[in-house]
């Protein structure tokens, strides 16, 4: 359905498609959002750093995943063990990190995200090159 609208007596009509609406609404709705979506990744980031874990450390395990490991440096994966092992340690004793040392973790600071791209261009290659 196409909408016609005069802005002026001197204007020439101009027309507004439904996906021309729909745009628009996205825009306002997204704007809407992001304040919404700041402050709960705020909330999750500051309860991911009560027990000192990155959000990488949480993802679900994929074969993409598994490959950035795998190419990820082994003191990068110590450090990854570590950190949930506090974690889980502090969650079945229902305890959290000190305040201080809470405050100077950044739940996130992104270390497999480059390795992460990567496999997934690779997979994708992959795909495409066998159909």
């Amino acid at each position: 359905m196409v909408f016609s609208k005069l802005n002026s007596p001197h204007e020439l009509p101009t027309t507004t498609t439904k996906t021309d609406m729909a745009l628009r609404a996205s825009a306002r709705s997204s704007s809407l959002f992001k304040p919404l979506a700041r402050w709960y990744q705020k909330q999750v980031f500051g309860k991911m750093a009560e027990f000192g874990v990155r959000y990488e450390d949480l993802l679900v395990e994929d074969d993409d995943l598994a490959k950035a490991h795998a190419w990820a440096g082994k003191d990068e994966m110590a450090m990854r063990d570590r950190r949930i092992k506090r974690a889980v340690d502090m969650s079945m004793k229902h305890t959290h990190l000190p305040a201080e040392i809470a405050a100077v973790q950044d739940p996130g600071n992104m270390y497999l995200s480059e390795h992460l791209q990567e496999a997934k261009q690779l997979r994708e290659e992959r795909e495409l090159i066998q159909g």
